[in-house]
């Protein structure tokens, strides 16, 4: 299935901020295929408990919409409801572009992401929060263990 992005033309568009030049991935397509290969696990999911192998995305979308903005900008958008079982959902916001690359978690349920306008404000020294920048960083570790 993939991930959601309302602009095709974005998903090989070289977005990377200069200050993460160093950074081995440059797209948006390039960073969805290097989680779902080896940066999302157990470790970085929202919950243990919510950690699935064969839908390694599931519960992962605090920590992928950080590394995703710590790469390429823009906003973090917050999404009440998206579905029955989970209450809270985040999406990326780039040029206009909305960007979910968890959103093959939500299985055939169509999302929709118009309309959709509330920054999530997030703040590290918050306890639950926290637990969202950790998550990025065990990601963005994971990445760059599998390249060096």
């Amino acid at each position: 299935m993939g991930y959601y992005i309302s602009n095709e033309n974005m998903k090989f568009k070289n977005l990377l901020k200069k200050e993460s030049a160093p950074f081995p991935i440059c797209t948006i397509d390039q960073l969805y295929k290097a989680l779902n290969a080896r940066g999302w696990c157990e470790m970085s999911a929202f919950s243990p408990n919510m950690w699935n192998d064969d839908l390694r995305c599931n519960g992962q979308c605090n920590g992928t919409v950080l590394l995703v903005q710590e790469l390429f900008g823009g906003d973090i958008i917050k999404y009440e409801n998206p579905n029955r079982e989970k209450k809270m959902h985040y999406f990326n916001r780039i040029d206009n572009c909305d960007i979910d690359l968890t959103s093959e978690q939500f299985g055939n349920v169509e999302l929709d992401y118009s309309g959709k306008s509330r920054v999530a404000n997030w703040n590290i020294s918050n306890p639950k929060q926290f637990s969202y920048y950790k998550s990025c960083y065990i990601l963005k570790l994971r990445i760059l263990k599998s390249v060096n």
